[in-house]
């Protein structure tokens, strides 16, 4: 898409003053690009069927042409996750008026037309406001308008509109007898006229009926609960008589409110679904509440408007530079080493009848900082007894240099002045009399396996 200020027109002089020709300037450029990159220029045309001859000649059919500028473009939503909707859109004009719609069922034969007005109402809706949320604002209104001539049956309404608003016009292109056991809405309800109108009506092509879904035979497929329209419209005797059979209601009277035996669930899911596509997904993945609440949304709708919930969650700036005292983090590695020396653990056990002087081991520096995968590698360096830690912190990829001391245990007969407190024990059993810790870095100790 290019801006509305992109240069559009390109005027070319003629020579000797002969006038001037006017081309469109992307276009050509862009039609100019194609040619030179992607033509075929190995093309086989066959010549000589018989010989098998071929000419080769260059070949480009592709051809870009520049429409626009528009005010605005309406993208509809597919109810499926990962599915997309192809060539449906509605474009406007700055005037406000339609330059092209393509797609919707407005654009069908046979649509609800009660579709077709919401479509026809919502498409203007998209023009209101000064922001998406008056936009979806807008629309909302239009689509909770429709909504609430279904939920109420249409009580403000007489038959004839109300007809005129749930009834689908179907047309077979063949007669019914080649549909032969086909069992689809319109072949259903046009089988039901031919039962009352005569069975002239089977042997006709391009037969058109006008349907409705009615609310029983409970538990039969919508196809099954087809009935065609003029069936209302027919003697009250005969209504009464094909309408039992139908509804599978041998009680059925012919003295009956339409708007009681009329599906109103079927009706209200149809034009939900049409809300759903066009107001209330896009409007929730474009960050505005969903303005139709009680249409609902999909379960992948909702886990991906989560998700990028999460994503878009910001930390403050004043977070992420807080600086940290240096006396903290080395508190923090002397408890993560303390915590798992020989003592700690020995005065953890000494203590454990005493929970006023329990000692809390702190977590280690790593787990404060909420690092999701600790430690992610341990790699030796050139140099004894130093290694490179890899971490990977809030995905950043971060190295620490770590000295590890080679430690031996000394079991002395002789018990050093200064008790340094650990304690361990000897394998097999052994006793430790006089245990003391001798700390030496690699580069210190020379020690040969023999």
């Amino acid at each position: 898409m290019l801006p509305s200020t992109f240069p559009r027109e390109a005027i070319l002089k003629l020579k000797n003053g002969a006038g001037q020709v006017g081309l469109s300037y992307p276009a050509a450029v862009l039609n100019a690009m194609v040619r030179k990159n992607f033509t075929n220029d190995v093309y086989h045309v066959l010549e000589n069927p018989v010989a098998k001859t071929y000419t080769i000649k260059s070949e480009n059919t592709i051809a870009f042409e520049i429409d626009g500028p528009y005010q605005a473009m309406v993208l509809p939503s597919a109810k499926e996750e990962g599915r997309k909707l192809k060539k449906r859109y509605a474009v406007y004009n700055f005037d406000g008026s339609l330059a092209e719609l393509k797609g919707f069922e407005v654009k069908r034969r046979g649509e609800l037309q009660l579709i077709k007005l919401f479509q026809t109402s919502v498409f203007g809706g998209f023009l209101n406001g000064s922001s998406l949320g008056d936009v979806y604002s807008s629309v909302a209104s239009i689509a909770n308008y429709w909504l609430d001539v279904l939920y109420s049956k249409g009580v403000d309404l007489p038959d004839s509109e109300l007809f005129e608003l749930i009834s689908e016009n179907r047309s077979l292109s063949r007669s019914l007898e080649d549909y032969s056991n086909q069992r689809s809405a319109p072949i259903v309800a046009a089988k039901r006229l031919a039962e009352f109108l005569g069975d002239e009506m089977i042997k006709q092509s391009g037969l058109n009926c006008r349907i409705v879904i009615l609310q029983e035979p409970k538990g039969e497929a919508t196809s099954e609960r087809a009935v065609p329209l003029a069936i209302f419209k027919a003697d009250r005797f005969v209504r009464r008589h094909f309408l039992r059979r139908w509804l599978k209601r041998p009680d059925f009277s012919g003295d009956f409110e339409i708007r009681e035996v009329l599906d109103w669930a079927y009706y209200i899911d149809r034009l939900s679904s049409a809300v759903l596509k066009l107001v209330c997904i896009p409007a929730v993945l474009q960050g505005i509440p969903n303005p139709v609440p009680r249409v609902p949304l999909p379960d992948w709708v909702k886990n991906k408007v989560a998700s990028m919930g999460k994503s878009r969650s910001q930390k403050k700036l004043t977070d992420m530079f807080k600086c940290t005292m240096s006396n903290q983090i080395e508190t923090s590695l002397k408890d993560f080493d303390g915590a798992h020396s020989s003592a700690a653990r020995c005065e953890q056990k000494s203590d454990l009848n005493d929970t006023r002087n329990s000692k809390k081991v702190k977590m280690p520096l790593i787990s404060e900082t909420k690092a999701p995968n600790p430690t992610n590698n341990v790699s030796p360096t050139a140099e004894r007894g130093l290694f490179t830690l890899w971490f990977m912190i809030l995905n950043d990829l971060q190295s620490v240099k770590l000295r590890v001391p080679r430690t031996f245990y000394v079991n002395q007969r002789v018990p050093k002045a200064i008790d340094s407190g650990e304690c361990k024990e000897i394998f097999r059993g052994a006793n430790a009399s006089n245990l003391s810790p001798l700390s030496l870095q690699e580069s210190e100790s020379h020690l040969t396996t023999q």
